[in-house]
């Protein structure tokens, strides 16, 4: 069964209302030639509308290619901006829409600076290459395809929203809040907050005792993490934590806690915040 994408359906559509401008307006054809068949009107109608048809779709396959030809290369380096930092703040892997990527944050001659690599197999962390699978009629379709062992899936966005350029957006805000959250352990009020959660949840879950030296929720079994999510509910309270942007920050960075409506479509492999760097920055 042939499937058309919504382009072809569109391009088709305007095909049918040109050949409805286009037949009345053609004159007719010797008869006794070869081409007199096209003298038939249905003829005629459906040549028109398959000529129309393949102009608009090679039109729009042509200029999708000259868009997304910067990306042809492959699994290179991405600049969000200039390049990378000179000073890195932050430092993260991610995997955002089934592979991997690699990106850093921080600052250099002054200004700030986001810079992204990859993609990455995620089976081998094999940089990934782009391939473009032709199919009948219907767009080619593009594909992330590792050269090592294979694995492939699709290019989910277009070449002005690009996955990369996604991945940035995604780099600056958990940079924003990993910044935000650090700054916040020298506030006297947070401290106290979090003492009060370590002391709620130690009462649920005996495996808490060590909670205020390494709160990290990779470090903590399931049933100590259940413990210091009650304890976050008890303590704090759901309306509190809406009308704390900080401190909403500080619980997903800091405990881990999921935060109400605050469910992000990727997942954090592994993070590093230059502490030293980012205390010797503190206007976040």
């Amino acid at each position: 069964m042939v499937e058309f994408s919504k382009e072809d359906l569109i391009f088709l559509a305007a095909a049918v209302l040109a050949q409805g401008y286009i037949t009345p307006r053609l004159p007719d054809l010797p008869e006794g030639g070869l081409l007199s068949i096209l003298n038939d009107p249905t003829t005629r109608s459906l040549l028109i509308i398959g000529v129309v048809f393949l102009v608009l779709h090679s039109a729009w396959e042509y200029g999708k290619e000259l868009l997304s030809k910067d990306e042809e290369g492959g699994g290179v380096g991405f600049e969000v901006f200039s390049g990378p930092p000179s000073k890195t703040l932050y430092a993260a892997a991610i995997r955002y829409q089934d592979i991997d990527w690699e990106g850093q944050f921080g600052t250099s001659r002054g200004d700030e600076v986001t810079y992204v690599e990859g993609p990455y197999c995620p089976r081998c962390e094999t940089e990934l290459s782009i391939q473009n699978k032709s199919r009948r009629i219907r767009s080619k379709q593009k594909l992330w395809r590792c050269p090592s062992c294979d694995f492939s899936t699709s290019r989910k966005t277009d070449t002005r929203d690009t996955q990369r350029d996604m991945v940035g957006k995604i780099i600056e805000n958990e940079a924003d809040d990993a910044i935000t959250n650090l700054l916040a352990q020298d506030e006297p009020e947070i401290q106290d907050t979090i003492e009060e959660i370590a002391e709620a949840a130690a009462e649920k879950e005996s495996d808490v005792e060590n909670f205020i030296n390494d709160p990290s929720p990779e470090t903590h079994s399931e049933e100590v993490q259940d413990a210091i999510e009650k304890a976050v509910e008890e303590v704090v309270g759901e309306e509190k934590i809406r009308q704390d942007p900080t401190l909403r920050v500080v619980l997903r960075k800091g405990l881990g806690y999921s935060v109400s409506g605050d469910d992000r479509n990727y997942e954090i492999m592994d993070e590093q915040v230059f502490e030293d760097k980012v205390r010797r920055r503190r206007r976040w």
